[in-house]
């Protein structure tokens, strides 16, 4: 999901904590 994020181009760091976040 966080390969999602990517579309907004933020960084790779914002996507895994998004991605860690809606994991949780």
């Amino acid at each position: 999901m966080g390969k999602e994020v990517h579309c907004y181009s933020v960084p790779d760091y914002a996507s895994a904590a998004l991605a860690a976040d809606v994991e949780d």
